[in-house]
């Protein structure tokens, strides 16, 4: 899943195209569910759904990360 855009993709690890990240073993199944037997969809990510929190700790940790950097000079 793509953490910025909410696009999920069912793909294997291996193949995992440039920004997006393999989902946890805990949100599989809830993957496998927002997926429907498709090969990819996109997530809400205003929306209250563990998917979506999931995204969205991913995206404050970059933020977060970024921040850091700049203040360490």
């Amino acid at each position: 899943m793509n953490p910025f855009s909410g696009h999920l993709v069912d793909l294997k690890e291996a193949l995992m195209p440039a920004g997006y990240e393999k989902v946890p073993q805990a949100l599989e199944r809830e993957a496998a569910k927002a997926l429907a037997g498709r090969a990819e969809t996109h997530i809400d990510l205003k929306a209250r759904t563990p998917l979506a929190d999931w995204a969205k700790k991913k995206r404050l940790a970059k933020i977060a990360a970024k921040s850091r950097r700049r203040n360490r000079k």
